[in-house]
């Protein structure tokens, strides 16, 4: 629980000034975290001076390129299934400069796909341009803690609580550019870029305020360098490496859900399976990794399963 001294209060926003766009873009803001394309696993924990909250990100999905005979490029395809949460205590300001924590606990639930282009440039670059189409539900619930006074607001009721779900559908254009490139046969390099523009459009029965909808801007800038080690697996080689991710969300306030971007690094391991199922898309490692996410006042981790 959040404890407030006067000199963080003059940093807490009054009740009263939290308006419907404030909401609107929460929850936006929350959509677009968790089903963005490229967007991998996290959880992570945000400390503001007027904020504590924790975030989770977990998904099960893939994403590959294909052969299609006839074609002069490559096709590029994936899907998800994707599940988010969201907790957190913000303070604000009654009328009469008293603390109110307002607890907001949110969970989604969204299926995406993918699919578009492979463009092979050279055999080390490949430039992919995709769309993606994601469905989420997402459920919401809000109480607000120490209430000695009236509220003056229209966002909560009286009692200061509220339960919302709503659906949300979102359309996004991606372009990502991969480098993959082996240096003196032992070493493995890869950087990724991807730049993600998304329309949500959400619809709420319950609540007009989250009946709205909105354009966003990601950037994602991955890097990795792997090499052979000396054990094999039927007679294939696993891989350690070493990576560094960054994740932007250009246009998204800090108002929001509290932060606007965050780096990780990690170590891994893969193996090289390098299989073709079907003889149409390729599957070329799994693995383990371990990340440490950070930035400024927030820190967490990611620890996963690994496809490519």
């Amino acid at each position: 629980m959040l404890f407030v001294s006067n000199s963080v209060c003059a940093q807490v926003d009054y009740l009263d000034e939290l308006s419907e766009i404030d909401i609107q873009e929460a929850a936006l803001a929350f959509i677009n975290l968790t089903t963005s394309p490229g967007v991998e696993g996290i959880n992570l924990e945000v400390n503001l001076p007027n904020r504590q909250s924790q975030v989770g990100r977990a998904s099960l999905g893939f994403t590959a390129d294909f052969n299609v005979d006839g074609w002069s490029n490559d096709g590029y395809w994936g899907g998800a299934l994707v599940h988010g949460q969201l907790d957190e205590v913000i303070v604000f300001l009654d009328k009469n400069d008293q603390p109110l924590h307002l607890i907001v606990d949110r969970d989604i639930l969204a299926l995406h796909g993918s699919f578009g282009l492979s463009i092979p440039v050279s055999q080390q670059l490949r430039v992919r341009p995709f769309m993606s189409v994601s469905m989420a539900e997402t459920t919401t619930h809000s109480k607000l803690q120490n209430i000695l006074s009236e509220l003056d607001t229209e966002i909560l009721p009286s009692d200061g609580t509220r339960s919302t779900a709503f659906q949300s559908y979102g359309l996004t254009g991606s372009l990502q550019v991969d480098y993959n490139a082996w240096y003196q046969r032992r070493y493995r390099a890869r950087l990724l870029g991807q730049y993600n523009v998304s329309y949500d459009d959400t619809d709420s029965e319950d609540y007009a305020y989250l009946d709205t909808w909105g354009w966003s801007q990601s950037l994602i800038l991955k890097s990795e360098l792997a090499a052979a080690t000396r054990w094999h697996s039927q007679g294939r080689p696993w891989l350690w490496k070493i990576y560094m991710n960054y994740n932007d969300f250009l246009d998204q306030s800090t108002k929001a859900i509290g932060f606007t971007r965050y780096f990780e690094v990690g170590v891994g391991l893969d193996w090289e399976w390098n299989i073709v199922p079907f003889d149409w898309f390729g599957v070329r490692t799994v693995g383990l990794r371990a990340g440490y996410v950070f930035d400024k006042n927030l820190e967490g981790y990611n620890i996963g399963l690994t496809f490519q």
